[in-house]
């Protein structure tokens, strides 16, 4: 594994992780700004995830 897809699915875990707790305490009645940082996490697994296929894909060419 090189280091770039190693980077994008730690960030992955971490996004899905961070986003289903903020998503938990969201719907349990948290403040409104923590809707935003719950979009961001989900941004961040995403990003993660990209990260990850396109390194997979670069590493494999010639």
């Amino acid at each position: 594994m090189n280091r770039d897809r190693i980077i994008g699915i730690v960030a992955a875990v971490i996004g899905l992780v961070l986003a289903t707790l903020f998503v938990i305490w969201d719907l349990n009645g948290a403040p409104s700004w923590l809707h935003y940082i719950t979009w961001i996490a989900g941004a961040l697994s995403g990003w993660g995830l990209v990260v990850a296929f396109t390194a997979g894909k670069r590493g494999m060419r010639p």
